[in-house]
């Protein structure tokens, strides 16, 4: 009894929930059109993501080389 009694308020919850989840905001309703990942790295390429985390462990001005054209790179 005590099962069916959870069973039935998690659903309740979940139905509850789904509507306010979506809310009025836009971005909030189009969740399924772009991953977390993809909101999170819009709009940087790939070959700066690489150089940010050569530089991760540097110092201001050090030097690296570009994972992706070999050329150097400075640390900001």
């Amino acid at each position: 009894m005590n099962k069916l009694l959870l069973t039935a308020a998690a659903v309740a919850v979940f139905m509850i929930n789904s509507p306010a989840m979506a809310g009025e905001n836009a971005e909030l309703q189009d969740l399924d059109k772009m991953s977390t990942a993809e909101r999170a790295l819009k709009d940087k390429p790939a070959q700066a993501i690489l150089n940010e985390m050569a530089c991760k462990d540097k110092d201001s001005g050090d030097q690296v080389k570009d994972a992706t054209d070999g050329t150097m790179h400075t640390c900001p």
